[in-house]
C-alpha cells in the first residue's frame, strides 16, 4: 500500500485593501493573508503543524513584505 504525505501551507485571505508599496511607489491593492502548514495525506490537510505566520502582500509588484507596512486602519 501506498501513502502519499507531507506539509504544506495553507493560507487565507484576511484582508485586502489600498496602502503605498514601497517597492513599486504607488498606491495599490494589497493581500494580507495568515498562512500555517498543515500534515497532508494525499494532498488533504490534516492537523495544523507549527505557528501561524501573517503574509503581506502587493498585489502589483508581487513583493512580500514585513506587517509594519500594512495601513494603520487595517489592523
Amino acid at each position: 500500500m501506498i501513502f502519499i504525505f507531507g506539509i504544506s501551507p495553507k493560507q487565507t485571505a484576511l484582508k485586502t485593501g489600498e496602502f503605498d508599496c514601497p517597492i513599486c511607489q504607488t498606491t495599490t491593492t494589497y493581500q494580507w493573508r495568515s498562512q500555517r502548514p498543515y500534515v497532508s495525506v494525499f494532498f488533504l490537510p490534516l492537523f495544523p503543524l507549527g505557528k501561524e505566520q501573517h503574509i503581506l502582500s502587493c498585489q502589483q509588484c508581487h513583493t512580500v513584505l514585513p506587517e509594519k507596512f500594512l495601513p494603520a486602519d487595517a489592523v
